[in-house]
């Protein structure tokens, strides 16, 4: 017996799909940028994990590089008296706070105009006489001061910093940037005046800082004042745009904080004011 092979001609439109072409490709993009997300997230996540667990001594090497890009190699003789004076008010407001001797906070002062104050990497403050000059008494300095200490006991820092990593990971992975463009967005992130907190990690520094300033002082008045200025700047900020409030969340929410925690803690509201001594108010 013969078989007999026949040769079909197969049905139409047998190998061709029933999506249009351009549906299939948003879908393909769909499935790589879901890919990507899943991925950065994890690392975010494992990023934030591990940044406060990051050695300080390590912290404070890279702070090096980031403290020579900013610091003032030439400061006159007031400007040293009165960066003196700072860091003998945050060594006063470390011990209230109880912060580990072994994280040593280092304060610069400027004599910029600048509106501002930040805590960076490796326990380093920076403070603005555009800042200062704007501060009615010592308690809203103390204030300044304890909030960007808090940032560093907390390693709101390292953490920044890791966000920014995971950030620059990001845009690489979706314009296909080199390894060396990664690096360079990392320290560019680095070398800002400034590091970028959260509205958490803002809310936690406020609580802290008022903390210090109530065992300092015996009671938290005059702290206030400091948001009280925060509101009128960003009030006559207009586009000249202040540093300080740009990095530093501002809301009606933080002033009143200071009434609630007071009242939360028992901590005293009324008292003595501290002037600012006249090495700090001298131009």
């Amino acid at each position: 017996m013969t078989n007999q092979y026949e040769n079909h001609i197969p049905p139409e439109g047998i190998n061709t799909s029933k999506e249009s072409p351009f549906q299939e490709l948003i879908i393909l993009i769909g499935g790589i940028a879901l890919f990507i997300a899943v991925i950065i997230a994890c690392l975010h996540f494992l990023i934030l994990s591990i940044a406060p667990h990051i050695p300080y001594e390590y912290e404070s090497s890279i702070a090096d590089y980031v403290v020579d890009h900013i610091t003032d190699d030439n400061p006159s003789t007031s400007d040293t008296a009165k960066q003196t004076y700072l860091q003998t008010l945050a060594d006063e407001l470390s011990a209230h706070m109880e912060h580990p001797s072994d994280m040593p906070i280092k304060v610069h002062y400027s004599n910029k105009d600048t509106v501002n104050a930040f805590a960076t990497l490796g326990g380093h403050v920076f403070m603005y006489k555009g800042l200062i000059d704007k501060l009615p008494n010592e308690n809203a300095l103390s204030m300044v001061l304890a909030h960007e200490i808090a940032h560093v006991a907390h390693r709101h820092p390292i953490i920044s910093m890791g966000q920014g990593l995971t950030l620059a990971i990001a845009v690489s992975a979706i314009s296909m940037v080199s390894s060396d463009e990664i690096a360079s967005s990392v320290m560019g992130f680095v070398n800002l005046n400034s590091m970028h907190f959260s509205r958490e990690q803002e809310h936690q520094s406020d609580e802290s800082g008022l903390q210090a300033v109530a065992k300092k002082y015996g009671h938290t008045q005059g702290a206030d004042a400091l948001f009280k200025v925060f509101m009128e700047v960003e009030e006559e900020r207009g586009d000249s745009g202040y540093e300080f409030l740009s990095t530093h969340p501002l809301s009606n929410k933080r002033l009143n904080n200071i009434a609630s925690w007071s009242n939360e803690h028992n901590w005293p509201t009324v008292g003595q004011i501290t002037t600012l001594p006249s090495v700090i108010t001298a131009p």
